[in-house]
């Protein structure tokens, strides 16, 4: 299990490559807006997904866009942000599938 502050580091890693403008595939930023946040994080533990954030809600979901099993229902809002990004948000985590599995080898 990955500690907190790996996990923080992983994280701001990824943010700043989507912030320098860096939107290829993989870890990193998906969507920012109506205040929802879709993140992937390189160093995460598998099955790769992203975490869909809003307000204190953080919710991890699959390529399909749908939550992990024992995560929360998504609101309307952040819904509407994940299907309007579905398919960067399927090949993000398609690719980052790759790379976890790459990494394993």
């Amino acid at each position: 299990m990955m500690n907190e502050a790996k996990a923080k580091a992983a994280a701001e890693a990824d943010s700043n490559a989507s912030q320098s403008g860096d939107r290829k595939r993989g870890p990193g930023n998906v969507a920012d807006e109506n205040g929802v946040r879709i993140d992937i994080y390189s160093a995460d533990h598998g099955p790769p997904h992203a975490h869909v954030k809003s307000g204190d809600r953080n919710t991890r979901v699959g390529q399909n866009g749908k939550p992990l099993k024992g995560e929360g229902e998504l609101t309307a809002t952040e819904k509407e942000v994940v299907e309007n990004n579905k398919k960067e948000l399927r090949n993000r985590v398609r690719d980052t599938m790759k790379e976890h599995k790459k990494n394993k080898q």
